[in-house]
């Protein structure tokens, strides 16, 4: 089976290579694929993708992302409908406005320029509430190790230093809670082998179907 990993926001391949070896040493076929965020618009990065998937899939696939990453392979989705993977692993993907990606957005011009289309894509609640949901087994992938409390913008939610748990929440869909921080989520052993382990086991769903 193909895994095909997508990095988040401000990232390259570089930041999945150590999932990617794992994956490999696993039986994996290993493809990634790369954007930036601030040069791209969020449409014309998730076209990219779909294209990049016919380009390499010859069978079976799975989609592996990090943060943004989800957000393409969803926007992604419906142009694949026809080759839908058996499954998308999503690490601390971003699944509703969130509040850091506002307040950063709105305060600091230069971040919003370098973020660019994406980035007020993150901020606005109308297009995460309009992004495609997932017509295949999905699993989302939370982190808890960032800092909690009055003093922090999260108050008292479990979040990664980036997302809250809740920020990452797919109705329906199952969550893990792994004790990792946002940027290096993807580096996690549970991560990594609950990936291997669920991906081996999904069974093909029936025409029409949504597994789930």
């Amino acid at each position: 089976m193909r895994a095909i990993l997508v990095h988040g926001m401000f990232r390259t391949p570089v930041s999945m290579l150590l999932l990617g070896r794992r994956l490999a040493r696993a039986g994996f076929v290993v493809s990634y694929f790369g954007y930036s965020a601030s040069f791209e618009r969020t449409s014309a990065m998730a076209a990219r993708l779909a294209r990049r998937v016919r380009d390499v899939s010859d069978g079976d696939y799975v989609l592996v992302s990090h943060s943004l990453g989800a957000v393409l392979i969803r926007l992604a989705l419906p142009e694949l409908a026809d080759m839908p993977p058996r499954g998308c692993f999503f690490l601390a993907p971003p699944s509703r406005a969130c509040h850091l990606a506002h307040h950063f957005v709105e305060r600091f011009p230069l971040l919003r320029l370098l973020t660019r289309d994406a980035g007020v894509k993150l901020a606005d609640p109308f297009f995460m509430r309009a992004l495609p949901m997932p017509p295949v087994m999905t699993k989302v992938y939370a982190g808890t190790a960032g800092p909690a409390g009055p003093r922090t913008p999260f108050g008292g939610a479990v979040n990664d230093g980036v997302l809250t748990v809740d920020d990452t929440r797919i109705a329906g869909r199952p969550l893990v809670e792994v004790n990792a921080i946002h940027t290096l989520i993807m580096n996690s052993r549970v991560v990594c082998d609950d990936i291997i382990a669920t991906a081996t086991s999904i069974e093909a769903p029936a025409d029409g179907a949504v597994a789930t």
